[in-house]
């Protein structure tokens, strides 16, 4: 849509790779039964 709308796309590199970061520790917590903590990323 942003393509055929001319607009700029609404998320960056960084926003995916803390989606990314966030599903990973998603399945670990569910596999190891715990809350894990959600570390920053690094700039």
């Amino acid at each position: 849509r942003h393509v055929a709308c001319g607009e700029p796309f609404p998320w960056n590199l960084r926003t995916g790779a803390a989606g990314v970061q966030l599903a990973e520790l998603g399945l670990r917590s569910w596999e190891e039964r715990r809350w894990l903590n959600v570390p920053e990323l690094p700039e």
